[in-house]
């Protein structure tokens, strides 16, 4: 009988409660106010992603959808040739000079809507200049130069571009090197064998990979390359994390307590881009010590790590290889800028008077006359004396709609393209 009685007092509070949830549940979905900001996690790669022979991975045409991190969401279109738009409908215009704008996931700028994009800003800008330009966005995320490069090459013939804006990113160097990433994501390498030969192509067309596969090249200490491969762990997320991506994925009122609760105890900016001056050296941990894979070896080819120091010759004549193939595969480009992104890697050697190997490659190959312009992003983040963490998005390094717009402004004042 007394639980009876209690069943009956709890249940008319139960109900009640379930009512307001339900009714809360419904306005904010009738308001759009959690699809702003609060709701989603990152839709599953296969929403926008496809596994290609040529580039490893694409995008799939005439996909969009909602990303997000939790604290933004952005609406991404991709169109008919897998490129990212600059608008929801496109901006394109036939007729009109075409930029080829390539990079990886700050280029594709999945964090921005369509219109918020470095390259849809920059398209904007130039029009309102009184330019015939289209802006054509090729970055695709987690790409690295090797896969920028071929990707040009391949859309070449169908715009006919006039000029390259190859936004570079610091981890480009280790991507260059890489051959699986895990999670059915595989992709080649171009390697040079000896010291006087040139770059050639390793896993192409592209192998698909077993989703724990991953590989890499190492150097010795002559830095002499080798391909190492290696399984990586088969981690199946367990049954509290899935429960966890559904309900971020499809309840707005735990989106939004997840947002509340996150904001308030300042967990929203948590990358940390520690490590990329470690002294760790992936061949001697592999080779010699027979050790498996750790997850700082893409740290030490990043600017100020220890193989990207001493191996310096040999990234710096990759990447003057693969800017020379675009010169050499495409007939109608013109010019190639150079825009590096302010990655904290570059920043914080600068801030300290050390020496940085991008940008002293990037400084030589303008005057090399390689490149046409160099937009040197980190040096003007010490000169602005800005803190990046203003120009990303939050709760994550990319940058957003006032970051892009940061960039592309610096793109219209160091680029000439007439």
């Amino acid at each position: 009988m007394n639980f009876i009685r209690l069943v009956r007092r709890v249940l008319p509070w139960g109900i009640s409660l379930l009512i307001m949830l339900i009714c809360a549940e419904v306005a904010l979905r009738v308001t759009g106010i959690a699809s702003h900001q609060i709701l989603h996690a990152a839709p599953p790669l296969k929403v926008f992603w496809q596994y290609d022979k040529d580039l490893g991975w694409s995008y799939i045409p005439n996909s969009s959808g909602s990303f997000s991190n939790g604290y933004f969401n952005a609406f991404v279109t991709i169109d008919e040739n897998g490129n990212r738009r600059n608008s929801k409908t496109g901006t394109y215009v036939k007729g009109y000079q075409n930029i080829f704008f390539i990079g990886d996931s700050t280029a594709a700028s999945f964090e921005a809507n369509d219109s918020e994009t470095v390259p849809a800003l920059l398209e904007e800008a130039l029009r309102a200049q009184g330019s015939h330009y289209n802006v054509i966005n090729l970055g695709v995320r987690a790409y690295s130069t090797d896969q920028e490069v071929r990707k040009a090459i391949q859309f070449a013939p169908l715009y006919k571009p006039t000029d390259i804006i190859y936004l570079f990113v610091d981890n480009d160097i280790g991507g260059n090197n890489a051959i699986g990433v895990g999670k059915n994501s595989g992709k080649g390498a171009y390697v040079r064998k000896r010291m006087r030969d040139s770059f050639t192509p390793q896993n192409y067309p592209v192998q698909r990979p077993p989703p724990t596969y991953a590989g890499t090249v190492l150097f010795d200490r002559a830095c002499n390359p080798s391909i190492y491969t290696y399984p990586l762990p088969n981690r199946t997320a367990s049954t509290g994390k899935r429960i966890n991506r559904w309900l971020r994925s499809h309840v707005f009122l735990y989106g939004a307590a997840r947002f509340i609760v996150r904001t308030m105890t300042g967990k929203p900016d948590n990358y940390n881009m520690r490590g990329f001056e470690s002294r760790f050296d992936p061949y001697e941990e592999v080779i010699i010590k027979g050790r498996s894979w750790k997850k700082d070896f893409g740290f030490v080819y990043m600017d100020g790590g220890s193989v990207r120091k001493r191996c310096h010759e040999y990234f710096d004549s990759q990447m003057r290889f693969f800017l020379r193939t675009l010169r050499d595969r495409i007939p109608s480009l013109q010019r190639i800028h150079l825009v590096q992104f302010p990655d904290v890697s570059t920043i914080e050697l600068l801030r300290k008077g050390e020496d940085s190997q991008n940008v002293d490659l990037f400084k030589a190959m303008r005057k090399e006359i390689l490149i046409d312009s160099y937009i040197n992003l980190p040096q003007q983040i010490i000169s602005e004396d800005l803190d990046v963490n203003e120009l990303r998005c939050q709760g994550d390094w990319h940058f957003c709609k006032e970051g892009n717009q940061w960039i592309a402004s610096h793109i219209l004042q160091g680029v000439t393209f007439d």
